[in-house]
């Protein structure tokens, strides 16, 4: 049996160092030191392969610890790629808006926002959260948990829509979000933009980029862009976030990995040979050295 204290631990797998060492060594000292501590050492069987032990670390979470990657996982296998085409859609996690980091983000024809409150969450930033979202993105979602439900109803707005993750792992819509598109405010879009990304659409709307030193082009194109229709602004923002992904080489990738890391491949810079790299780690027989 695995100790509650260490559910945490094993969560900690599915996050970006390990999958970045995995990429570059396919092997990674953490996972080794993790499994030994938490005790899964011991439920490894003969012939697990790492792909299939990461499954069943996954499922053991479902079970037990519903951290927030269970909760992304879930969003990005049964919206982005359960609804949507990796062909028109990406998908962005940690993305900063204004004061806050949005859970999750899937821009196609528009931009939704996911915010997630799992059962071991508290409620009380979410009305600052949300507040922020609304300034940036057309549709925006709260996701939760049965036992937080009529809690996360009592908080939020009607025109915020409502996911429910089941204990039988679906999606289960509560509300859909209202249209929130022409309220946005582009000076807030802008903070959220890269320098080339909001260099591409000030040219893109107002024929130049000021010739300014590089020390005044963030001040000077934001004047510009601030200056845009809340409708125009979003428009172009969906378009420039939707060039960040790199469809003709994820669609392979994505389907080749375990399901336990959908979300996680997804979210992770991988270059050609890192992703090769990674499917290779994960079909060898995991054993403890």
């Amino acid at each position: 049996m695995i100790a509650v204290r260490y559910y945490n631990q094993l969560a900690r797998l599915f996050s970006g160092p390990v999958a970045s060492e995995l990429g570059s060594r396919q092997r990674c000292r953490f996972i080794d030191y993790i499994i030994q501590q938490s005790g899964y050492a011991r439920m490894i069987v003969k012939g697990t392969t790492l792909g299939q032990m990461f499954d069943d670390i996954y499922w053991r979470l479902w079970q037990h610890y519903r951290c927030e990657y269970i909760y992304k996982n879930a969003l990005a296998r049964k919206i982005l790629l359960g609804r949507h085409s990796l062909n028109t859609s990406t998908l962005l996690t940690e993305f900063r808006t204004n004061t806050s980091k949005a859970d999750l983000v899937i821009v196609n024809g528009t931009s939704s926002v996911y915010e997630i409150k799992t059962e071991l969450d508290s409620l009380d930033r979410l009305n600052s959260q949300i507040a922020s979202y609304l300034r940036v993105f057309d549709k925006i979602y709260v996701v939760t948990h049965e036992s937080q439900i009529v809690k996360v109803e009592r908080e939020i707005s009607p025109e915020i829509g409502l996911f429910l993750l089941t204990n039988r792992y679906s999606l289960k819509k509560i509300r859909e979000a209202t249209s929130n598109a022409l309220n946005v405010d582009p000076s807030s879009i802008f903070s959220c933009l890269r320098q080339n990304e909001y260099c591409q659409i000030v040219r893109s709307e107002f024929g130049y980029v000021p010739d300014v030193p590089n020390t005044l082009i963030y001040t000077e194109c934001k004047k510009l862009f601030s200056t845009l229709s809340p409708e125009t602004a979003h428009r172009q923002m969906v378009e420039v976030l939707r060039n960040r992904s790199h469809s003709s080489f994820l669609q392979s990738f994505i389907k080749a990995v375990p399901n336990s890391l959908k979300l996680l491949c997804l979210a992770q810079k991988f270059t050609s040979l890192q992703r090769n790299s990674f499917l290779s780690a994960l079909q060898v027989e995991y054993k403890l050295n």
